[in-house]
């Protein structure tokens, strides 16, 4: 294990830059449209900032398994932040396609308004 006791917050931020990147590149190929990994790369380095300041070296877990987790959750919650729809507006929004794909294959046109209706209830 690095001997964490005798590095700085800005040693360690600057130590750890690619793990926010090679975190940010994981995580970008499941954000929707609008979002980026610059988005995710900003939101990381703030999260690796806040893991710098806050480690305690005496704990005796290394620094990297700290930040992992601050890291992660700082671009989480950027994606969060800039995801307006609820959870529960996009699974029916995905109930509806669904419903409406299956019903356009079993009747081999495009369902009409009350058909969807009445299948999904």
């Amino acid at each position: 294990m690095k001997n964490y006791l005798s590095k700085s917050p800005e040693e360690l931020v600057l130590e750890h830059l690619p793990l926010v990147k090679y975190l940010a590149s994981r995580l970008a190929g499941r954000l929707p449209p609008p979002l980026e990994e610059e988005d995710l790369v900003s939101a990381g380095i703030l999260g690796l900032i806040e893991a710098a300041r806050r480690f305690d070296p005496r704990r005796n877990i290394q620094f990297r398994t700290f930040a992992e987790f601050r890291i992660r959750g700082a671009m989480l919650d950027q994606i969060r932040h800039l995801d307006w729809v609820p959870r529960s507006v996009k699974e029916k929004a995905s109930r509806l396609e669904k419903v409406f794909s299956e019903l356009e294959n079993r009747l081999g046109r495009p369902p009409e308004d009350e058909e969807v209706a009445r299948a999904m209830g």
